[in-house]
């Protein structure tokens, strides 16, 4: 369901500046992917598809209730999940044709839970020790507080990219061969 502390007198503000600020895009436009050359930078989009959304206080019941999981649908969710979750722990493994699937849910074991949160704890430790450092020689290196964190990140970038590696191989060997993407306007 939708946030439910969300009604028409509770709207967030809005900064009118910030707004008029960005310009306007034609609905449904797409303009080539902004490409670096240098193989190890972020790619930009130059300009964005995008599509208006109403807001929740202007959407109808029967529209939420098409787009949001109700809380039944939340409770069934959870209990599939739990079950998962006890197979495993259980030395069980998830049968994808019962539909078990251990996707997504590998922080919420014990073991990738106390990974996870070790890691996170390890990461916060090295860059706030790196900016306690620099506050107390008056600089600002945020590069340097990348080089503390980037060791960290790697713990959880590898992992990712074996798990994508393991979906495409799902995706080739049980799905086939994917049609070309065509680009289409929303």
């Amino acid at each position: 369901m939708p946030p439910h502390s969300v009604s028409g007198d509770e709207l967030w503000d809005v900064d009118e500046g910030a707004v008029s600020a960005v310009p306007e895009i034609p609905e449904g436009e797409f303009l080539a992917l902004h490409r670096s050359t240098g193989g190890k930078a972020v790619s930009f989009w130059e300009t964005v598809s995008y599509r208006e959304i109403a807001p929740l206080t202007e959407i109808s019941d029967e529209e939420i209730a098409h787009v949001w999981y109700s809380d039944d649908e939340y409770a069934k969710i959870k209990e599939h999940v739990t079950a998962t979750l006890k197979r495993v722990a259980n030395g069980e493994t998830p049968d994808l044709e019962d539909g078990f699937c251990m996707r997504g849910l590998e922080g919420r074991t014990k073991f990738g839970g106390r990974r996870r949160k070790n890691n996170k704890a390890a990461a916060l430790d090295a860059v706030w020790s790196t900016q306690i450092q620099q506050w107390r020689k008056k600089q600002n290196n945020p590069i340097q507080i990348a080089a503390a964190y980037k060791p960290h990140s790697l713990r959880a970038k590898y992992p990712a990219i074996e798990t994508g590696q393991r979906d495409e191989r799902f995706v080739k060997d049980f799905i086939g061969p994917a049609a070309p993407i065509a680009a289409k306007k929303e």
